[in-house]
């Protein structure tokens, strides 16, 4: 019975395994598409408030720009702040690329190049700004959104 155990549980783990491996390719397709989405959604703020400024707002009204500016100000910061968060990722993978290299020539008993644990603390601080990047992107994007909304909602009667 032991035997017929140990063949259940080596075969559950190896379904968790795919799983897993499943899970990450999951994440990695959502970390792919959220800067597709920022970029995609912060220009279509943009073109649309324009849009709505030039076609669909009556011409003789007394208009107050400034929920309008505001939103164009967010949505123009979520764009160059993606923009940040593609270069901190780059360079945090040209850091990970530097460590995995070393730790094969440490394997193979070769001699690192670099200083590891320097590229450690690089990719570090990059993959922390990447974060905090995609964090201000995402709220500078919903705050554009609602400022647009209020804008809209104040300027139609």
């Amino acid at each position: 019975m032991k035997n017929g155990e140990n063949k259940i549980n080596k075969r559950y783990i190896k379904n968790l395994e795919y799983h897993i491996e499943g899970t990450k390719a999951n994440i990695k397709y959502s970390l792919d598409r959220f800067d597709i989405l920022i970029i995609s959604l912060s220009s279509g703020g943009l073109i649309f408030s324009m849009g709505f400024i030039k076609d669909i707002l009556p011409k003789d009204i007394e208009i107050n720009f400034l929920l309008l500016k505001i939103s164009w100000i967010l949505f123009g910061a979520s764009i160059m702040i993606n923009l940040l968060s593609q270069v901190t990722g780059y360079y945090a993978n040209k850091m990970e690329i530097k460590i995995s290299k070393n730790i094969i020539r440490q394997e193979k008993k070769n001699e690192m190049i670099g200083n590891q644990q320097h590229f450690e603390s690089m990719k570090k601080i990059f993959n922390s700004l990447t974060n905090v990047f995609n964090g201000l992107c995402l709220f500078f994007l919903i705050g554009g959104v609602v400022f647009l909304i209020i804008f809209v909602s104040a300027n139609l009667n």
